[in-house]
């Protein structure tokens, strides 16, 4: 019995020196071979093997750490990223800022970089991460702004956290309506939508001389009638030059939908508006368009033509040109006569 003791005291003996010899990491467990996946460190090499170690506190190594259960990359590299650089130019122009330098060391790779303008670590399993350096960042507003960084390894070991400051120096652009039928004002790149009667998307951030297109939408019974405060005005669309603050609008009014033959000049937008600038025995000439309005013709004593199916420049229609009206046509007092007129409820 007592010989059995030294001898089991001889062996575990002889594996601490070896051990200590080699310097390297040894599995104080069983272990399963040919199954798992290799894990690196400066000091070892794991290949192919399933462990087991015994509960309990982690065993740590030079830079390895096995923790209590089977294998596994997430809890075999337990060491973050480091050496993290992370420089923005001091000041800006547009409102995408080119990255000057974004870096960092692990020593199985870094997979992911994480960029927000609020300093709270992010999950490292989490939406946002970018697999490789972005090239850039998006800023939200104008003026110093800092942006946050951290980097990622394949386990999900999350880096300190960098910071960096850059000026933005952004032009606001500024749009209002004038006049009356407006109905949209849009622009590209993107940030205008407003609407007439409302100030939200009225007012947006762009790049310092970059050009922007405004697009105006008139209602249906309207017309642009020009712009203001733009660089040039091709058609519906105003172009301005962001140099400095802008402020653009586009004026609005009746379209040629319709005009009375004693003054043919003066465009309106709606039947209903030329029947009332309209006198008697007056002859409203309406064009080959869908117009969206309830007419009601109630003036005692007054004689009116209201014909339709006119093309563009109120050219002549031909007999199969109608105007169509959606909606009622409701005749109270008066006489009204009636061609190429078509009436929808």
């Amino acid at each position: 019995m007592k010989t059995k003791s030294i001898g089991i005291f001889a062996v575990m003996l002889q594996t601490m020196i070896t051990a200590s010899a080699l310097a390297a990491y040894t599995q104080v467990s069983d272990v399963i071979s040919g199954g798992g996946q290799e894990v690196n460190s400066t000091n070892y090499v794991l290949i192919g093997t399933v462990g087991q170690p015994v509960a309990g506190d982690p065993v740590t190594i030079g830079s390895y750490t096995n923790q209590s259960g089977f294998w596994n990359i997430r809890t075999a590299d337990r060491i973050a990223p480091a050496s993290l650089i992370f420089t923005l130019p001091g000041t800006n122009t547009t409102l995408t800022i080119p990255i000057t330098t974004l870096t960092a060391t692990d020593a199985h790779g870094v997979t992911g970089f994480y960029i927000s303008e609020t300093p709270t670590p992010p999950d490292p399993w989490g939406a946002g991460w970018v697999p490789n350096n972005p090239g850039s960042v998006v800023s939200l507003g104008t003026g110093p702004r800092t942006f946050y960084v951290w980097a990622r390894d394949e386990a999900g070991n999350l880096s300190n956290g960098a910071m960096a400051t850059s000026d933005i120096i952004s032009r606001f652009l500024t749009v209002a309506f004038a006049g009356s039928g407006g109905s949209t004002i849009t622009s590209s790149p993107a940030g205008i939508n407003c609407s007439n009667g409302s100030s939200t998307d009225c007012t947006a951030l762009f790049d310092v001389n970059a050009p922007v297109t405004l697009t105006a939408t008139p209602d249906w019974y309207a017309a642009l009638y020009g712009w203001s405060g733009t660089d040039d005005a091709p058609g519906l669309s105003g172009i301005v030059s962001m140099g400095t603050d802008k402020s653009a609008t586009a004026t609005f009014g009746a379209a040629s939908n319709a005009r009375i033959t004693t003054a043919p000049g003066i465009p309106y937008g709606k039947i209903g508006d030329a029947y009332t600038a309209a006198t008697t025995g007056a002859t409203i000439e309406a064009r080959e368009i869908l117009f969206t309005e309830d007419l009601t013709f109630n003036q005692a004593s007054v004689i009116y033509n209201l014909y339709g199916g006119y093309g563009p420049g109120f050219s002549a229609p031909a007999a199969t040109d109608y105007s169509d009206i959606k909606g009622a046509l409701t005749v109270k007092n008066g006489t009204l006569k009636v061609r190429n007129i078509r009436v929808h409820p």
